[in-house]
């Protein structure tokens, strides 16, 4: 793995390798993040699980803690010898690290003699469906549908070439890094599929499930979010007065797409996180969009006339391809099952 690392922290990695872990220790505490992630890497490459069981025992030794708040040594400690970004407040850590740990956690995820070498568990889905990703977004959001829209928020105007974007399509690791960029240039209803799905883990709600792919991608809607265990509500509950709320993912749809010689093509699916609501217009947050970009939508329902469904969205992009795209339903996070929401506290590892 090419992971960054300054010359001290090749010699704190040096030491840790020898099995001086109290020499190693010592020095791991004065570098920065990104150099304490290097130094656990090659400490593993040239000693194996033991050395890294050992620098991170003596940092636990060594390094005071403030109650439950981790040390910046300890934090690189927890996510380099247990694969997942610590829920515990962190001293010295800023965002940019947090981003950090994500990538190192990522690119770990693509080396398998490297996941040995840490220890961590050759299958990512235990870790990935139970550890949020993102502790540092939602540890102070108690609101289920507020952390999804922060989530949703962080993440508009990023593309295929955006870290951020990669991270948290990569569902918690669930897929490595090359997996996550792959997903990240799907277009269409593949794109917004996945970009809403991993909105939802990102902010704690765990979408891995037996059926879910270990390839970063979306051909069906409700294969990668179950009707029955994400809440679907379908449109006809319009006619009743009910409407989606913040958090709520829509979902539309007309006709399938056609391809260049008029056989039947992609289906025009599309779907996005509503951050509010307003009567008809709707505040949203899209992927699958031009160029792969996620973007801000101001959606207006408008009624139409279509075998598909009453309402659709005024100035919809596909409709001169796919005809109006009316709303067929959407997730609603208050009828999500409750076991899905991971465990949000600090706690032991």
């Amino acid at each position: 793995m090419d992971w960054p690392i300054s010359p001290a922290g090749q010699q704190a990695a040096a030491a840790a390798a020898a099995g001086d872990a109290a020499a190693a220790a010592r020095q791991l505490a004065g570098l920065t993040v990104v150099d304490g992630l290097g130094v656990f890497a090659r400490a593993a490459r040239a000693g194996g699980r033991a050395a890294v069981e050992a620098l991170a025992e003596t940092v636990w030794r060594t390094t005071p803690e403030a109650g439950a708040v981790l040390s910046r040594a300890g934090f690189v400690a927890r996510v380099a010898g247990c694969g997942f970004v610590p829920a515990d407040e962190a001293f010295g850590v800023d965002p940019l690290d947090y981003q950090f740990a994500r990538q190192f956690i990522l690119r770990v995820r693509d080396d398998p003699v490297l996941v040995t070498a840490l220890g961590w568990p050759p299958d990512p889905r235990g870790v990935a469906s139970t550890r949020p990703f993102y502790p540092e977004a939602v540890r102070g959001v108690t609101v289920w549908r507020r952390r999804i829209c922060a989530v949703a928020a962080a993440h508009r105007d990023k593309g295929p070439i955006s870290p951020q974007q990669w991270a948290l399509l990569s569902l918690g690791s669930f897929y490595g890094l090359a997996g996550a960029r792959a997903g990240a240039r799907w277009g269409g209803a593949g794109g917004s599929i996945l970009f809403a799905r991993a909105v939802l883990h990102g902010a704690g709600c765990n979408v891995i499930h037996p059926g879910t792919g270990r390839a970063c991608a979306a051909d069906s809607l409700f294969a990668a979010l179950p009707r029955e265990t994400f809440g679907y509500v379908p449109a006809a509950a319009m006619d009743a007065g009910h409407r989606p709320e913040m958090g709520d993912i829509f979902h539309v749809r007309g006709a399938d797409l056609r391809k260049p010689d008029g056989s039947p093509g992609a289906d025009s699916t599309h779907v996005g996180v509503i951050i509010g609501v307003w009567g008809n217009i709707w505040l949203t947050i899209e992927g699958g969009g031009p160029g792969e970009v996620t973007r801000q939508r101001t959606r207006e329902l408008v009624p139409v006339h279509s075998p598909l469904g009453k309402w659709a969205f005024k100035y919809d992009d596909a409709a001169d391809a796919a005809g109006p795209r009316p709303l067929q339903g959407w997730y609603s996070v208050a009828r999500f099952r409750p076991d899905l929401w991971m465990h949000t506290r600090p706690g032991p590892v």
